[in-house]
């Protein structure tokens, strides 16, 4: 799948439907990650990388919504970035643990370098993203909202006319269904989600959470 750029220093690194979006954001300082993928995504990230002149050890950090093995496994490529995720999805990557990780046997599992915290700001000129802790997907889910660019990145908590599965360990459909509420709070012009179609415009993703309740809560 090509290279898109759906909004200004914004790339979306689109590989297969095993693995997630990933994305990558252009600072002017530094560069970020928002999830990685599986390892069958990484020799086409170094392809999008050399697009924009990039080399994997040009990404600084990692952020995560959370660590399922499709939005992790890829960190491997990432070796001198530094990597980010909620302290109890941590937990369970830390003990390698594939029932909830989702991973299989002698799989890569990348160490956790700092605990994302609820509200915490993350700058990365001339974006600020806020964290949102968001359970529901795992009990450790979060998003990252950019406020003056109203850019939410949902991970597998929210997509396109549908939500991430519950059923999984550490799931809860009651979890859920209140972080959606109080994802719908915000003002969305861009949603990027960990898998699937982005949706853009104010009233494209008002139309969503509309659905979503209908259909779903």
């Amino acid at each position: 799948m090509p290279l898109s750029n759906p909004a200004e220093n914004v790339f979306l690194f689109k590989t297969s439907d095993l693995s997630c979006n990933a994305y990558l954001i252009k600072g002017k300082e530094k560069n970020v990650l928002i999830d990685s993928g599986t390892t069958t995504a990484m020799k086409p990230h170094t392809e999008f990388l050399k697009e924009l002149n990039l080399r994997a050890n040009d990404i600084n950090a990692i952020l995560h919504t959370h660590g399922h093995y499709d939005h992790f496994q890829a960190d491997k490529l990432y070796d001198k970035a530094k990597i980010f995720l909620s302290e109890f999805d941590s937990k369970h990557l830390e003990q390698e643990n594939p029932e909830f990780t989702r991973a299989k046997e002698q799989s890569f599992y990348p160490k956790i370098n700092s605990f994302l915290t609820e509200n915490q700001l993350i700058e990365l000129n001339p974006f600020s993203f806020k964290v949102i802790f968001t359970p529901g997907h795992t009990k450790g889910s979060v998003c990252f909202y950019e406020q003056n660019k109203k850019m939410l990145f949902s991970g597998d908590t929210l997509f396109f006319q549908t939500i991430g599965r519950t059923d999984l360990q550490t799931g809860s459909f009651t979890e859920i269904k209140k972080s959606i509420q109080k994802l719908s709070e915000l003002e969305i012009e861009y949603l990027f989600p960990g898998h699937g179609n982005i949706i853009q415009g104010l009233k494209e993703n008002q139309e969503n959470f509309k659905f979503i309740n209908e259909n779903f809560f």
